[in-house]
């Protein structure tokens, strides 16, 4: 069974967090935009609220 990598980022980590997944996995992630109600957690770098779910399923 495959699991999916799931990171949240706000606006000033989108770049560094993106840039992790790249680097740890080797290809991009998908980028979603959040909606008010789904900031449920926080920024993987500051825990700050997040703007984006980036997720990547494994292969």
């Amino acid at each position: 069974m495959s699991e999916t990598t799931v990171r949240y980022a706000c606006a000033e980590h989108i770049d560094s967090v993106l840039d992790g997944i790249v680097d740890e996995r080797g290809r991009a992630p998908d980028l979603i935009l959040l909606k008010e109600g789904e900031r449920a957690h926080g920024c993987h770098e500051c825990g700050q609220p997040p703007l984006y779910r980036i997720t990547l399923p494994e292969t």
